[in-house]
């Protein structure tokens, strides 16, 4: 009996690897209202030979120099994380909201998944819309984004929100980088581990989502973001939860200390998911009340 079950897996097995090599990795969604731009292929700063799509939203304010508002998703997640807010803060702005590489309408198989290398994508983005400067919004792992873009070209941004945001290597998860590291490399192995033992038929091929997650922060690397706030002169918005379970508060205090000229709003008994259901409108405040 147990050899029969043992055959019958590897068949399935077996039948499963073959639709999913026919397949192919896992394609980016089809989005309705997304625009596509092809952009460099990147390595961290570095451009690679060929080239990527990027989609996104370019939605107009209700004047031609409305100031533009780029929102910034985390990981994982896409652009469609900004649904609700989306719908209150357009009109005065204009608004542009990618889904960063890897996720969503966008390329999904990359050399590098990097916060730095989406830094990258996203200021070659307004290169492309011939966007002179941003206002730029980044939620959770997007925060780690914005940051990079503002190491890379501060000129571009005319502030910066972290919105229950990663900053600091010292308040992430454990703590430390090489431990973190082994953590992602971890989780990155029992995707592929998976995709290579449990029948899926492509559905866990590679490009998916869940898998570049755990490849979106095994290629990264926060130490360098103490540096970054520490030379921020411009303006910065600092608004979270105090019982963030993903990104403790005490990450967004240590921010507020280490960036003096930021406006930080701490709020009580509120999660991590700002983004959504009761939480939209007073995000959508702050967000509205700050850019003004």
């Amino acid at each position: 009996m147990l050899r029969k079950l043992l055959f019958a897996y590897l068949a399935v097995l077996l039948v499963s690897h073959a639709v999913a090599l026919l397949r192919g990795p896992t394609p980016p969604d089809e989005k309705p209202g997304y625009e596509l731009a092809e952009l460099a292929n990147r390595d961290g700063a570095q451009e690679l030979p060929g080239t990527m799509r990027l989609a996104y939203r370019d939605l107009p304010g209700d004047a031609a120099d409305a100031p533009v508002v780029l929102l910034v998703h985390g990981s994982p997640g896409d652009g469609d994380t900004f649904d609700q807010m989306v719908e209150q803060l357009q009109g005065p702005y204009r608004l542009i909201v990618p889904d960063l590489p890897g996720f969503g309408a966008s390329e999904r198989v990359l050399e590098d998944y990097s916060f730095l290398s989406h830094a990258h994508a996203l200021l070659d983005l307004l290169r492309a819309l011939k966007i002179e400067q941003a206002h730029a919004v980044g939620f959770s792992m997007g925060g780690g984004v914005i940051l990079h873009m503002a190491e890379a070209a501060p000129e571009r941004l005319a502030s910066l929100t972290l919105m229950a945001a990663i900053g600091v290597q010292e308040l992430e998860m454990f703590g430390k980088y090489e431990l973190n590291h082994a953590v992602h490399g971890f989780q990155l192995l029992a995707f592929r581990t998976m995709a290579w033992m449990l029948p899926h038929f492509g559905g866990w091929s590679e490009g998916n989502a869940m898998r570049n997650y755990a490849r979106n922060f095994y290629d990264s690397d926060q130490r360098p973001l103490r540096a970054i706030l520490e030379t921020w002169q411009g303006p910065m918005l600092i608004v979270h939860g105090d019982k963030d379970f993903l990104v403790p508060v005490a990450a967004a205090r240590e921010h507020a200390r280490v960036v003096p000229q930021a406006r930080t709003e701490i709020w009580e008994g509120v999660s991590h998911f700002l983004p959504w259901r009761d939480l939209t409108q007073p995000t959508v405040d702050a967000i509205s009340s700050f850019v003004a």
